[in-house]
C-alpha cells in the first residue's frame, strides 16, 4: 500500500503528533516491542540510535532474512531475503561494525518454550552473536517455562519499564546539564508542572478499551487508578501504537 509506511509512523509521524498535542518532552523517547514489533524496535533504535534513549524486546524476530519467516516476507516485499538485510537487527548491527554508544545495554527477554524460538524463527542468538562481533553489550534473559504469549510480556515488564525509566532520566539529565552549560536552559514549563500536580498522590480516573475476551468487541471502560505506593511510578502513556498483535485462543 503507498499509505501503509509503519516504520516512517513509528519513527517520525507519531513522534511528532504526540509532542505537538500532549506535554510530552520533546527527543526524550525510548522503543520496546514483542515479537514482530520487537523485531521493528529492535531496527527503529538501529537506524536511529540518537532518537532513541533505550530499546528492549520480548521474543524479538532478531535475524528475519535467514528466518523462514523472513524468507518468505522479505521474497513477497523487496524481492529477495539479501534485501531483507537492511532491516534485519543482527545484520544491522554487524554492518555498524561497531557498538552504539546510544545504547549501553540492550535488554531482551526470551522464554525457552516459545514455539517460533524452536522453529528457528526469532534466532537470538545471530543477535548476540553480531553484538559480541562490534562490543555491543545485549542482555538476552532466557526463561524455562515461558512462550511467546502475552503473559510472558506481563511477567518482566515491570523490568522494562524501570529499565527505559532508568535511561530517559540519565538522557534528560545529560539534556538539562548540555543546555546549562551552553547558557540555552529553556524555562520550567509551569502549565505542564501544574497539570501534573493536579493528580499528584490522588487517583487518576481514565479511559480504556477493553476485550474482556477472546475475539471480543473493545468496549470503553472507565478506569481507576491507585496513587503510587511507597516505591512505585504511574506512568502517564501519552500515546499507543499498535502495529502488530497476536490472538491467542
Amino acid at each position: 500500500s503507498d499509505h501503509y509506511n509503519m516504520y516512517t509512523y513509528i519513527t517520525t509521524e507519531l513522534p511528532a503528533l504526540v509532542e505537538a498535542s500532549l506535554p510530552a518532552a520533546p527527543g526524550l523517547k525510548s522503543i520496546t516491542g514483542h515479537s514482530m514489533g520487537g523485531h521493528g524496535a529492535l531496527v527503529a533504535a538501529f537506524k536511529n540510535p540518537d532518537a532513541y534513549a533505550a530499546v528492549s524486546a520480548f521474543a524479538p524476530i532478531c535475524n528475519p532474512s535467514l528466518s523462514p519467516w523472513g524468507e518468505k516476507a522479505f521474497g513477497a516485499y523487496l524481492g529477495s531475503a539479501t534485501a531483507g538485510k537492511a532491516f534485519d537487527a543482527a545484520e544491522l548491527l554487524r554492518a555498524r561494525g561497531s557498538a552504539f554508544q546510544q545504547f549501553p545495554d540492550i535488554l531482551i527477554d526470551q522464554g525457552l518454550d516459545d514455539e517460533f524460538l524452536v522453529s528457528q524463527q526469532l534466532r537470538p542468538e545471530a543477535l548476540e552473536a553480531a553484538a559480541a562481533s562490534v562490543g555491543q553489550k545485549v542482555s538476552v534473559r532466557r526463561h524455562p517455562g515461558m512462550d511467546h504469549s502475552y503473559f510472558f510480556i506481563a511477567s518482566f515488564m515491570e523490568d522494562h519499564v524501570k529499565f527505559h525509566a532508568k535511561a530517559l532520566a540519565a538522557k534528560a539529565a545529560a539534556a538539562t546539564a548540555s543546555a546549562a552549560a551552553a547558557n540555552v536552559l529553556d524555562p520550567v514549563d509551569a502549565a505542564t508542572l501544574a497539570e501534573f500536580a493536579k493528580t499528584a498522590g490522588k487517583p487518576i480516573e481514565c479511559q480504556a478499551a477493553v476485550a474482556w475476551g477472546p475475539n471480543q468487541p473493545l468496549t470503553n471502560e472507565t478506569i481507576i487508578v491507585a496513587p503510587p505506593r511507597k516505591g512505585e511510578i504511574r506512568v502517564k502513556v501519552m500515546s499507543n501504537a499498535l502495529c502488530h498483535t497476536d490472538i491467542y485462543t
